[in-house]
């Protein structure tokens, strides 16, 4: 769910409405359908509610016209941060950001405040930017979240120089944004843990998606971010990306899969709740 930002403005210009950010000066145009779905953005719809009422509303455009353009529009207005994307609670402390653009990113608001991944702007104070791997959707605000927080980034070695360099284990020419190279401040490995306060998360390399993503898990209270690793009881894995592995896939997700967490917290889709 999402919701327009309070810094801006909407006013008509003839058949067009132009959005005005108050704090970046921003200018963005749009059309009656665009300001239909600005009018829905109130952060209680989600995005197939959106598309159902503009589908009532507009009759004379197709179903399927209405569903591309509801979508590519609220990708727009993320991609140019003029709305917040209110947050879903998992569970005690955590809470996750859903992205169009981006991968899901999650926010651990405990002593020290972390991020799993950074596909989305959040707008809260971080410590600690954790990324599972290097594929844009998941470092697609690590820059500016960086340079607002003053916070420290962290992944393993395998995937830091693909987040400096932007190299081609990126995916860059899918990204829907510019990218900036950011510096990572510590590389982590297997068995290291990140404590939060409450949570005392141990690092799991977990190779596959690409050779170096990682997992963690928290022992104790049985939960699992797994990036792009696994996303749910009946994944058989994604590997044909650069540094990808059909055989490192299949045996993280026999590890994974053996370590019978409470709650799965990938990088796409749904949370599971077992």
């Amino acid at each position: 769910m999402m919701i327009l930002k309070q810094s801006v403005k909407i006013r008509r210009q003839q058949n067009l409405f132009i959005l005005f950010d108050t704090e970046t000066e921003l200018l963005h145009e749009t059309n009656k359908v665009g300001y239909e779905i600005i009018k829905l953005l109130n952060g209680k719809n989600q995005k197939e509610d959106i598309q159902r009422a503009l589908i009532s509303k507009f009759k004379d455009i197709g179903p399927d016209k209405i569903k591309m353009d509801v979508e590519e529009f609220i990708k727009k207005l993320e991609i140019k941060n003029l709305i917040e994307i209110i947050p879903e609670k998992v569970t005690e402390k955590i809470w996750l950001f859903k992205s169009e653009i981006g991968c899901f990113t999650y926010y651990i608001d405990d002593e020290k405040k972390v991020l799993i991944d950074a596909g989305v702007l959040v707008r809260k104070p971080v410590d600690l930017i954790v990324i599972t791997h290097c594929h844009f959707d998941h470092i697609l605000f690590l820059n500016e979240l960086k340079k607002i927080n003053k916070c420290e980034i962290v992944c393993s070695r395998k995937e830091m120089e693909a987040i400096e360099k932007l190299n081609e284990k990126v995916l860059l020419e899918k990204s829907p944004k510019k990218l900036i190279s950011t510096k990572v401040d510590k590389v982590v490995k297997e068995g290291d843990v990140i404590t939060t306060g409450k949570f005392n998360f141990k690092v799991l390399e977990t190779p596959g998606h690409t050779d170096g993503s990682i997992s963690l898990f928290e022992e104790k209270a049985k939960i699992l971010f797994t990036g792009d690793a696994w996303f749910g009881k009946n994944y058989q894995g994604r590997w044909t990306y650069p540094s990808g592995s059909k055989i490192e896939s299949e045996r993280t997700l026999k590890r994974l899969k053996k370590l019978n967490p409470k709650i799965l917290c990938p990088g796409h889709f749904d949370i599971v709740y077992f």
